[in-house]
């Protein structure tokens, strides 16, 4: 029990917020998930919201990226029909939520991409909420305005490598540049009109495409002014995980292979990628002016566990998503996680979120969810990492 406590509020602490929440309210938020057995939960600490279900990138380690409809994380997010959520049902949605101030991650797909970016940014900080914003970078020099006035807290740009390795990955000749560009842009806002927000963090996702360029991917990003740097292992469901889990849990909680149609796990030399990580620890970290976080953080077994044994558990088993975080989609549904199995708790234009956030569907997949732990399709989901 208190070693799963303590894992519990290290992933609260750990997600990409930067947020400082009180040890106090870290610690009454894990209490249901522990001592309630009827699947209800407090508010959460998390709300993050798919504002859209376009993106301008092919990245080849995303269902969405590759068009790959079959991908749980397409189907949990993007859909067939593609979707914006209106400004009024987002000012319904932050009205509702702004009695427990949850600190608010715009994202998904691409949050750029959606006209009134800096209107809903500055509608929900005015409503005492941090906002988070999470973005591939593409067109951070046309919005450059809207995100520094929209009282951004952190904006997270994924990146993922040097030049043309990053452009490679991402299916757009020029992606690196554009990003460099849009950074330049916003520091030099902040710097003439004295605003301290937006923090800046980068969000580095190793796949085989990159794992054995991580010391100069640091390099390259020197002087773009980021505060923190994650790089996270992918996350991704095979073909093989998800026959597992439907094998046993498919009548109630179906699994289809995530993220992994055009890069491969086995393919990551672990012991490269071990070494890149040591250069990193021992020598990168005055070198960013940053601090550079890895997620989750493993040894060389633990890495070789990770890419190639995708059966083992390499962190903790069990999952407190659930009860920490929601996440309500372009087309108004909630649903667990992005990441997490495509599971529909309802919609927002015909309940309020607290129906939704303690409804039938959620409760019941909390209650499984202490039950089992995890799915055999979680082994590789963030949210046990």
């Amino acid at each position: 029990m208190i070693k799963e406590l303590y894992y519990t509020l290290k992933t609260l602490n750990s997600r990409p917020s930067g947020r400082d929440s009180s040890i106090l309210r870290l610690i009454c938020q894990s209490l249901p998930m522990y001592f309630l057995r009827n699947g209800y939960s407090l508010p959460p600490l998390n709300l993050y919201l798919s504002v859209n279900s376009s993106c301008n990138l092919k990245c080849k380690m995303c269902d969405i990226g590759q068009d790959d409809i079959n991908g749980s994380f397409y189907r949990n997010i993007a859909k067939e029909e593609k979707a914006d959520l209106s400004f009024e049902l987002i000012k319904k949605i932050i009205d509702e939520v702004s009695v427990f101030k949850p600190t608010v991650h715009v994202c998904c797909v691409e949050p750029l991409l959606y006209k009134d970016i800096g209107r809903v940014c500055r509608y929900i900080s005015d409503k005492g909420m941090n906002v988070d914003l999470l973005t591939n970078g593409l067109l951070l020099e046309n919005k450059t305005e809207e995100i520094v006035y929209g009282r951004v807290r952190n904006l997270w740009v994924s990146l993922d490598g040097p030049p043309d390795i990053h452009d490679s990955i991402r299916g757009v000749k020029g992606a690196f540049e554009l990003i460099r560009k849009g950074l330049v842009k916003i520091n030099d806002l902040k710097k003439s009109t004295g605003l301290r927000l937006p923090v800046l963090n980068c969000y580095f996702v190793t796949s085989n495409y990159n794992y054995f360029c991580l010391e100069d991917f640091i390099k390259s990003i020197y002087g773009f002014g980021f505060k923190r740097i994650l790089i996270s292992h992918m996350n991704f469901i095979t073909k093989e995980l998800s026959e597992e889990h439907n094998a046993k849990f498919g009548d109630k909680y179906i699994s289809y292979p995530a993220n992994i149609s055009k890069v491969d796990p086995l393919a990551v030399d672990t012991d490269v990628l071990y070494e890149q990580v040591k250069k990193i620890k021992r020598s990168y970290i005055p070198l960013c002016k940053g601090d550079i976080i890895f997620s989750p953080s493993l040894g060389r077994k633990g890495l070789r566990d990770y890419y190639h044994n995708h059966r083992i558990i390499v962190t903790r088993t069990t999952c407190f998503i659930p009860w920490g975080s929601a996440q309500i989609n372009a087309d108004g549904e909630m649903i667990i996680f992005s990441r997490c199995l495509p599971l529909n708790c309802g919609n927002i234009k015909d309940k309020s979120f607290f129906e939704l956030w303690n409804g039938a569907k959620m409760r019941e997949f909390r209650k499984d969810l202490q039950r089992y732990h995890y799915f055999p399709a979680c082994s590789r989901c963030i949210g046990i990492l």
